[in-house]
């Protein structure tokens, strides 16, 4: 019994040990991380403003969401919450553009120095490289 009761408690301790780690950002009035883990996001450009809006995608919930100006954006800085984005991650992402004319890029993993990153053309997510 001794023996299954060790096998069980270092499962579980192994679990919690490689559980996935969460950063969570909803956007409520602030850039802020909610649970305080990791730091506020950056500004890039021009300042967004926070509004309510209907996300037709989403079962028409209101939300309040974060509106960015042309060529502006936020950032995610690694390097302060500890390097938690290792080589393998998720980023889950609701984004709406007023207008799909041409590429979009959503997310940028090159700090805007490359192209490199996922874009929206038409309607449809890319990746460049």
């Amino acid at each position: 019994m001794k023996k299954y009761a060790l096998s069980l408690l270092f499962l579980i301790a192994a679990g919690v040990a490689f559980a996935q780690q969460v950063r969570y950002y909803n956007f409520e009035n602030t850039l802020n991380e909610v649970n305080g883990l990791s730091p506020a996001l950056t500004i890039l450009g021009e300042q967004g403003s926070f509004v309510l809006d209907t996300l037709n995608e989403v079962n028409q919930n209101t939300k309040t969401v974060y509106r960015f100006t042309k060529n502006s954006g936020l950032q995610f800085n690694n390097t302060a919450a500890g390097n938690f984005l290792g080589d393998n991650y998720t980023i889950e992402i609701y984004f709406v553009f007023d207008e799909l004319s041409s590429w979009k890029r959503v997310v940028d993993w090159k700090n805007r120095k490359t192209d490199w990153g996922a874009y929206v053309y038409y309607g449809e997510l890319n990746f460049y490289n």
